[in-house]
């Protein structure tokens, strides 16, 4: 009956917030043994619900506990990806890896299983501790092909998100990627470049392929609109991450990101910046409009973003003498704070555009001296 009920609830969209539902639910998930089919559909139904109340989680375990080697292989694939997409971290998680485990071994999982499970498990912290991620990369690596460009993308941000660099898996991403390219959404050709790009994976084919592509895209006003500004930033950073200059593609990303400038992140704005710096696309009349935006958004900047923008000016001879004061302000107010890298940098930047600032030169000094000391 209460599973019924929580069917119809989900059937309705109604979240489970009521207290009188809560308790009702807990006592019921108290009261009796349960079947592994009915600990099956009763976490489905919570996690499809969202349910963040501890005690009824708590109240699963025992039953989940009891009968997690026999948990179907739908409830183990959808719950984390309920979970994932709720940002809800229950204590059950950590319940589920075994059970999860061993299904790998037995091959139970599709390829669309094995996409949403390996970007669930990035998401959800307690199941990128337990190591299960490097279990599912194993075991996808012969289902490759069968991969749509949708799943290949979720599957290598997944591994890169959590620093599983799985050699066979990548070789056959890389494939794949290159063989379904065209049918990448930009929002999957960012992700497959950035996970090569995070992870320091060379693939000249699939880089020039997700170049041209990517490109391609970005010329035709259907698609053009769909690239925003997290796209772009991540794009650029990952070509430049891989030392691979495109210019074509970098133009395409410059008028894009004109045109979206205004919705740019700190952090979008800076690793953008910092990525035509690194591949030498000088483009100065995009500093120049960049500028603008840099010198609004510096008070949110981190201080490796305020050092990035700097330096990628500096390092294409550009000079916002207004952007160069406003960063020394902000260095000399948190100097205590930045590391001997970005030290470096910072100073490196002012004295290769030849940009003077007395007190900023005291204060890198102090700093200095203070943590040799």
């Amino acid at each position: 009956g209460a599973i019924r009920r929580l069917q119809r609830l989900l059937e309705s969209r109604k979240a489970l917030t009521c207290n009188q539902d809560i308790l009702q639910l807990r006592d019921f998930l108290n009261s009796k043994t349960h079947t592994a089919e009915e600990v099956s559909e009763i976490l489905l139904c919570l996690a499809k619900l969202h349910v963040r109340d501890r005690s009824i989680w708590n109240a699963v375990l025992p039953a989940l506990d009891q009968h997690s080697a026999l948990l179907s292989t739908r409830c183990l694939q959808k719950v984390p990806l309920c979970f994932a997409r709720a940002r809800l971290r229950p204590p059950i998680l950590q319940s589920l890896v075994l059970p999860i485990q061993q299904q790998l071994l037995l091959r139970c999982f599709t390829a669309r299983d094995l996409a949403d499970l390996a970007w669930s498990t990035a998401r959800l912290e307690p199941l990128r501790r337990s190591g299960l991620l490097h279990s599912i990369a194993q075991e996808a690596v012969p289902l490759i092909p069968e991969f749509k460009p949708a799943e290949l993308s979720k599957i290598a941000w997944a591994c890169a998100t959590c620093g599983v660099r799985e050699g066979l898996l990548f070789t056959a991403l890389a494939k794949a990627s290159v063989d379904s390219v065209d049918g990448f959404t930009p929002q999957g050709l960012s992700n497959v470049i950035w996970a090569f790009a995070t992870l320091v994976l060379v693939d000249p084919k699939l880089q020039r392929a997700v170049a041209e592509t990517t490109t391609r895209k970005m010329s035709t006003a259907v698609t053009a609109a769909i690239f925003n500004p997290q796209n772009l930033a991540n794009t650029a950073w990952a070509f430049a991450r891989l030392f691979c200059r495109d210019d074509a593609l970098f133009g395409q990303i410059a008028q894009l990101a004109e045109e979206q400038m205004d919705d740019f992140s700190f952090q979008n704005l800076s690793n953008t910046l910092w990525a035509f710096a690194k591949v030498k696309h000088d483009d100065l009349t995009f500093f120049e409009m960049t500028s603008e935006h840099v010198l609004g958004l510096l008070p949110e900047f981190s201080i490796q973003a305020a050092v990035n923008s700097v330096w990628a000016m500096a390092e294409v001879s550009y000079h916002n003498h207004e952007v160069f004061e406003r960063v020394a302000e902000e260095a000399m107010k948190a100097s205590d704070n930045y590391n001997p890298q970005d030290l470096s940098n910072l100073i490196w930047s002012f004295a290769e555009i030849l940009h003077e600032n007395e007190k900023l030169l005291r204060s890198i000094a102090k700093t200095t001296r203070s943590k040799v000391e």
